[in-house]
């Protein structure tokens, strides 16, 4: 490697980001493709992989979409000549990118993405043909360009065939499954690919890739409520792994098959095939495979209303051989019976198992045991079934309790709970009172840590009813408490509780300076979720104040550096903020796209509007790429909502309603119904701004099994119900608004004089089919 060059690179490249940085894009365009051809003759291969990023986002930035057009070719060009092949294959990724989003000739976007895919098969790179697929699934699946999606990929396939690439030419049948089934087209092209998928990976003896493939059919089977389907594809994975017999691939698709009699409420069924993996794993000695197999069996017991086999089988996935005769264990066990099954979303059936323990704590005189029961399992149970007010009643019976025992501290923790269920249920003055007697009672006790964290919770509460003079002084004296203790996590939650309060008291400049605190504090113990969310807050502040250039410009150079080293929480977090910046910059420019509650003009968008736009939709991408590979499901859920917005301003709201679909499965999932209220409010606009749209192909309608107008009055009812638990009036007046927008659009749908009709019997298995799909994301996040 020639360091001299290198570095002259690498100077070269930081000259281009600080063009990219005061938005001289041509300058930051031209100064990369030099830093380029410096690291290629270095032989810097991560010199130019940075570089190609920068020069990505240049050519994006641009401004107008047919230079930047003119600007990948000529890189594309460029490449070609010098021989690079590396650097072609780059330049034509952003080619592709490039005449995609700027809504240039479909064709000539196919093929670009041909000539990447041929360009990594030329120089043997597996593994950047297998990117390229996905690239041309993802980019055209995008696009809503079905017929050149499929093109696309059927011009992949036969590379790969012409290849002699075996394991190539499986991956690629199976995109092409992926795609078809993404279309919700089970039939034909999907299950023929499907099968040449599976008998090449046969042939190739790749059990783990044929387990896959039967899942990714088996999911999608589900989650379009053909069960039916689900389960046949489920035995016949059974039978496959049967016969060479791969113990294994075996166990997984009996637990498979087991899965999908659950969903099809054929517990008894569900039993037989988990019993016989259970066999399978304990023959094996997989304790992995054993607890999933139990956790099953569990599930079908509970489902078939035998609670005592249901309990047993839980003593065993907790590692107990045998069934126990001790009551006192057997309650404790069936109190975590009725949590695991909380978990999995039953709060109705777990409160029938936590009523069978607290009998068994009854007849062993534990008033601890009922103490904990009706405070960890009863009071959650209840209020996840939206009985907020009988959640809080049963922390007072276990406070009670608890006051019985003189346990203090015990006391203290339940008062935690009933004061957050109060300030949950709109009742400010309950929780405060609950609030102020943690304080009392931690006070009395000299529990420091406790204290520190009752004070905090009196300023939320204080905040919730506008007394913010009050919440900023519990606020300022609970992070005194935590900084006294050394307690950094505790300080971080403080200065982030202040940081809420000054934005709902309109004091954005004090916001912003918490918030900077809160992000050097969490730096300083590398909390990098913390650090990032502050750096989401600074960021929305700075947006509050329309420093729109600000923001972007740190945004740009810090997103680099986060990627520099390997921070991919802050990195996410900075190209939400580009995404946001830009999507903001849109709605104060044109207040008149209210994302489709008011109809468009119909009319081209102006330029720097689509620029914007464009910027904001690749940013909001990387985000959530980041997010899904941090795991990070509250940054994934909030950026899909981004994403969804300025589809809805691009004036694509069915791509809108894609991504708030998302976001509504993964608040849910993760018990976050604040953000699912403003995702399903987001999703009714969606299906109201497809009401004022033509589409060209038909098919597409097949993705709605209701009509628009039902599906926005049913989503804006479902959140409307939400906001009612939140004292948030803006929120409330949103909700209004939109409910107000369906409930005309369903009205204007009906004929004149006809009456309401009573909801379809489908209507319960629409139910049940969300409820899957809910449970489905709930396991993809675990």
């Amino acid at each position: 490697m020639d360091a001299v060059k290198a570095d002259q690179a690498a100077a070269l490249l930081a000259k281009a980001r600080e063009h990219l940085a005061k938005e001289a894009s041509q300058d930051a365009i031209q100064t990369a493709q030099d830093a380029l051809a410096l690291f290629r003759e270095a032989g810097n291969d991560q010199g130019k992989d940075d570089s190609i990023g920068t020069l990505v986002y240049a050519i994006i930035a641009s401004g107008c979409m047919d230079k930047a057009v003119e600007a990948a070719k000529e890189a594309v060009a460029y490449y070609r000549n010098a021989g690079d092949g590396r650097g072609q294959a780059s330049a034509t990724r952003v080619l592709v990118a490039v005449l995609v989003d700027s809504g240039a000739a479909r064709e000539e976007a196919q093929k670009a993405a041909g000539e990447l895919v041929a360009l990594h098969r030329q120089m043997g790179d597996a593994a950047g043909q297998g990117a390229a697929m996905r690239i041309l699934a993802d980019t055209f699946s995008t696009a809503q360009d079905q017929g050149a999606a499929l093109r696309a990929l059927q011009e992949c396939l036969a590379q790969a065939e012409k290849s002699a690439d075996r394991r190539l030419e499986a991956s690629a049948l199976q995109e092409l499954a992926r795609f078809a089934l993404g279309r919700r087209a089970l039939g034909g092209e999907a299950s023929s690919c499907g099968e040449r998928a599976t008998s090449i990976f046969k042939e190739l003896n790749d059990g783990q890739a044929l387990a896959d493939l039967f899942n990714l059919f088996v999911g999608a089977h589900l989650a379009s409520g053909d069960a039916i389907e689900a389960l046949t594809k489920a035995t016949e994975a059974v039978q496959l792994f049967k016969e060479p017999l791969q113990p294994s691939c075996l166990m997984q698709a009996l637990l498979t098959k087991a899965s999908v009699h659950l969903a099809m409420k054929e517990p008894a069924r569900a039993l037989k095939s988990a019993n016989k993996a259970l066999g399978m794993a304990r023959e094996a000695h997989s304790r992995a495979a054993e607890v999933d197999a139990l956790r099953l069996i569990s599930k079908a017991h509970a489902a078939m209303d035998s609670l005592d086999l249901a309990v047993q089988v839980a003593f065993e996935a907790m590692g107990t051989s045998k069934a126990l005769a001790d009551k006192q264990a057997a309650a404790s066990l069936t109190t975590s019976l009725a949590r695991a099954v909380l978990e999995l979303g039953k709060p109705e059936q777990a409160l029938l198992i936590a009523e069978e323990a607290r009998i068994l704590y009854g007849q062993q005189r534990d008033a601890r045991g009922q103490a904990e029961l009706f405070r960890d399992v009863v009071a959650s149970a209840l209020l996840r079934s939206g009985s907020v007010a009988k959640a809080a009643a049963a922390a007072e019976a276990a406070l009670d309790l608890f006051r019985a025992l003189g346990d203090r501290s015990e006391e203290a923790s339940t008062l935690f709970v009933l004061a957050k269920l109060h300030h949950q249920n709109g009742s400010t003055e309950d929780a405060l009172q609950a609030a102020l007697d943690l304080v009392t009672v931690c006070v009395k006790g000299s529990k420091r840590s406790m204290e520190a964290e009752a004070r905090n919770l009196v300023a939320v509460v204080h905040s919730t009813s506008g007394n913010f003079s009050a919440a900023l002084a519990s606020a300022a004296s609970a992070l005194e408490a935590f900084r006294k203790l050394g307690d950094r996590p505790g300080e971080i939650t403080a200065l982030e509780t202040i940081v809420r309060v000054q934005l709902a008291s309109n004091d954005l400049d004090a916001a912003r300076k918490t918030a900077e605190e809160a992000l050097a504090a969490a730096s300083a113990v590398g909390a990098l979720a913390k650090a990032a969310q502050a750096i989401q807050t600074i960021a929305a502040v700075r947006l509050l104040g329309r420093d729109f250039k600000g923001v972007l410009k740190d945004a740009k150079l810090a997103s680099q550096e986060c990627r520099e080293r390997g921070n991919a929480h802050g990195e996410a977090q900075h190209w939400l903020a580009i995404a946001s910046a830009r999507l903001e910059q849109v709605r104060v420019a044109s207040p008149p796209m209210h994302f489709g509650l008011e109809p468009t003009t119909g009319k081209p968008q102006d330029a720097a509007v689509t620029k914007r736009l464009m910027e904001g939709l690749l940013g909001a991408k990387e985000a959530l790429h980041l997010f899904r590979r941090v795991g990070n499901a509250a940054g994934e859920a909030l950026t899909l909502q981004v994403l969804a917005k300025i589809y809805l301003l691009k004036r694509e709201p069915r791509l809108g309603l894609e991504a708030s679909k998302e976001s509504v499965m993964i608040y849910k999932a993760t018990a976050d119904t604040y953000g699912a209220a403003h995702a399903l409010l987001l999703e009714a606009t969606a299906h109201l701004a497809i009401l004022g749209t033509e589409w060209d192909d038909p098919e597409e309608g097949m993705h709605l099994q209701l009509s628009p107008e039902k599906e926005a009055l049913a989503a804006a009812q479902e959140a409307q119900g939400l906001c009612q638990q939140y004292r948030d009036q803006v929120l409330e007046a949103h909700a209004e608004k939109v409910l107000e927008a369906a409930r005309s659009c369903f009205e204007a749908s009906r004929k004149p004089g006809q009456l309401p009709k009573e909801e379809p019997a489908e209507d319960d298995e629409e139910a049940e089919e969300r409820q899957q799909l809910q449970l489905q994301q709930q396991q993809r996040l675990a």
